[in-house]
């Protein structure tokens, strides 16, 4: 099931699994970046023991905020590991060949076409305003067994780290307190920084 920008989401276009909605979506901005043409997985998370008869506004809003936002999404992941990426370079601590092969330097985003493929994209279960927070896994050369993980909201990069960092609810729930005391304490939308 391949889904184009127009389309919209029906909760019949995913399957149930446990606490989590499967199915899959088609981001053609990754793909020309990515230089492929495939689907991801679009996971949606939901709140312990949770039955639908159909999605949230919240799930249609996270669905329509991916597709046209993609670019910004992906370009503010790869933003963020290249602030990271030379700390990350030394804790992977790969020798000389072993890096030029796994985690090579690199000077600018596009240079993580070739060291990352999308996987999932997730819309969990924590939402401020109407709008979830999202994560993104993608397989790595530089760590086959954890992959690499980014959560967002909107645009804005909350935390990246291993696959998991996509899909932990409570990094966005603390994210979200945060963001609710700095509204409180400041008056001014945590987005707006």
């Amino acid at each position: 099931m391949k889904k184009s920008r127009s389309e919209t989401i029906r909760i019949e276009d995913f399957e149930m699994d446990g606490d989590l909605l499967e199915g899959e979506i088609l981001l053609d901005e990754w793909n020309a970046f990515f230089n492929c043409e495939s689907s991801i997985c679009l996971s949606i998370l939901l709140e312990e023991d949770t039955i639908l008869e159909e999605l949230l506004p919240e799930h249609l809003n996270g669905y329509n905020y991916i597709l046209h936002n993609q670019t910004k999404m992906l370009h503010a992941i790869l933003n963020e590991l290249l602030k990271q990426y030379p700390k990350m370079q030394l804790q992977y601590g790969y020798d000389e060949e072993e890096k030029k092969e796994y985690m090579p330097d690199v000077s600018h985003i596009r240079n993580f076409s070739s060291l990352l493929s999308p996987l999932t994209m997730y819309i969990l279960d924590v939402s401020k305003d109407g709008s979830p927070y999202f994560g993104c896994i993608f397989s790595c050369k530089w760590d086959d067994e954890h992959a690499f993980g980014a959560m967002l909201y909107k645009d804005r990069v909350v935390e990246i780290g291993g696959a998991d960092t996509a899909f932990l609810s409570w990094i966005a729930q603390n994210d979200l307190d945060k963001c609710i005391q700095y509204e409180n304490t400041n008056q001014k939308g945590w987005d707006e920084k």
